[in-house]
């Protein structure tokens, strides 16, 4: 295993676990509540414009599928608000303990367990002092097998969705996001995956393999290549689904 050594010591420290450490410090110490890349907020913009022009805000929610500390989702609020829309509610989902760890098809060794660590109340904290209305704001703790169910659709009598901002990165964790919002999709549905790029092998894994077999198994729900952002992520448009 390649590793780090101290000069003149005989201690060693796994190059992995090394990184790992200075990655989460940098996070949770100096990177404060700014999104991970810059460019989200000019997408997030975009975005909405985007649905705003497709009369969809007023008709639906946002929900968002890994929350990490909060900043798309505040944004996603204050954005909405600019665009004349009031009334919309906003769902985050996250288990608030990080990424779960790996395995299968998702233990490649770009992401790591604890990545993306959070707790649900310094987000809140991070909304509510930057200005957001948690009153329109649902957090939702647990990991998405648990909690992306009809009960939970139920519980707070969820409507149809304007926007959906997939960040989950894991193959696993989107299945089950696309299987969650299926029953929740109408025509002009703008569907975010933000880790689209996050792997080198196109169409095999993460949420490029999930999106794939999604579109495979609902052949009914029609999904229209809308517009790339940064480097890694992709919009999506339905353009007809099965409530037609």
């Amino acid at each position: 295993m390649n590793s780090y050594q101290c000069p003149k010591s005989k201690f060693r420290i796994p190059k992995i676990w090394l990184v790992r450490f200075l990655d989460k410090t940098y996070r949770n110490i100096f990177q404060g509540f700014t999104p991970v890349n810059a460019c989200v907020t000019d997408t997030m913009n975009r975005i909405f414009r985007f649905a705003n022009k497709l009369s969809i805000l007023n008709t639906g929610d946002y929900y968002e599928f890994g929350v990490y500390k909060g900043y798309s989702l505040w944004h996603a609020q204050q954005v909405s608000l600019q665009c004349g829309n009031p009334h919309m509610r906003y769902f985050g989902f996250d288990c608030f303990s990080g990424l779960p760890k790996p395995t299968g098809i998702d233990d490649s060794g770009d992401f790591y367990e604890g990545e993306f660590f959070c707790t649900k109340e310094v987000v809140a904290d991070n909304i509510k002092t930057h200005g957001g209305d948690l009153s329109k704001i649902n957090l939702i703790k647990g990991y998405f097998d648990k909690t992306l169910t009809k009960g939970t659709q139920k519980k707070y009598k969820m409507k149809k969705i304007a926007i959906a901002f997939i960040d989950c990165d894991y193959y696993s964790s989107a299945k089950v996001v696309l299987e969650f919002i299926k029953d929740l999709l109408m025509v002009n549905t703008l569907i975010v995956f933000d880790d689209w790029n996050a792997f080198r092998q196109p169409g095999k894994k993460g949420e490029q393999l999930a999106f794939l077999e999604f579109t495979q198994k609902y052949p009914r729900i029609k999904l229209r290549k809308e517009f790339s952002y940064c480097w890694h992520g992709q919009v999506f448009r339905v353009t007809h689904c099965h409530e037609n």
